[in-house]
């Protein structure tokens, strides 16, 4: 437990990060158990790494090394490769197909560090980093490549890449109260199950194809494009 500066001011100073992490210390909170001082954005120098590869902090607003010493801990925000951007991104992929392929070819363990169960860590040498941006965003951005919903509207393989060309997935959740379980081969659709969870009506797309289903709460139907 701790303070984040992305909650509380957006992008801090150093006074600013020592005044929160002398009052929890002063006040007992550290002691507690709030022993985390985490500062998000803003607090880099540009570059953000010297020629050795060290992060380094902004001059102007960290002067200094550390916050504080003692019983606290630091943390910083550290974004990069391809899958930060993806999380940054991800709601607007569907709408640039090649983009979102590009990004699909480039999910690669030997390139940016995605674990075998899509999980985002940059290796750091002898540890690595689990950077939240990426693993909260990038699953988002992989699912809006296979189904794209808005209230009334379900959009399937909207930016599929090359590379899943033939894949299944189920439990996708789409907007206007559906879940949808979806397979295709080959690039096309072959089939799709909506399900309704609450919602009543909404249009299915697929390329050219559409269909407009309506369902009660609990009821399913399979489409085949």
């Amino acid at each position: 437990m701790g303070w984040n500066s992305y909650f509380a001011i957006g992008t801090a100073s150093e006074a600013q990060v020592k005044s929160v992490a002398d009052h929890l210390g002063s006040s007992g909170l550290a002691k507690a158990g709030y022993k985390y001082v985490w500062i998000d954005v803003g607090w880099n120098a540009s570059p953000p790494r010297d020629p050795s590869g060290r992060l380094v902090a902004d001059p102007a607003r960290f002067p200094s090394d550390h916050p504080r010493d003692g019983e606290l801990r630091l943390g910083v925000r550290v974004a990069g490769g391809v899958l930060g951007a993806a999380a940054r991104r991800g709601p607007g992929l569907p709408a640039d197909p090649d983009g979102a392929a590009a990004v699909g070819r480039q999910w690669d363990v030997a390139t940016n560090g995605t674990a075998p169960n899509l999980f985002d860590m940059y290796s750091q040498g002898s540890y690595a980093i689990f950077q939240i941006d990426a693993n909260l965003g990038a699953p988002t951005a992989m699912l809006e490549m296979l189904l794209y919903s808005r209230p009334g509207v379900i959009e399937l393989l909207p930016a599929l890449p090359a590379a899943w060309s033939t894949g299944r997935v189920t439990g996708i959740g789409a907007r206007g109260g559906f879940v949808v379980d979806l397979a295709w081969s080959d690039g096309r659709v072959t089939s799709a199950t909506i399900r309704s969870v609450g919602g009543r009506s909404t249009e299915v797309r697929t390329g050219s194809w559409s269909r407009t289903v309506s369902l009660r709460p609990g009821r399913s139907v399979t489409v085949t494009p």
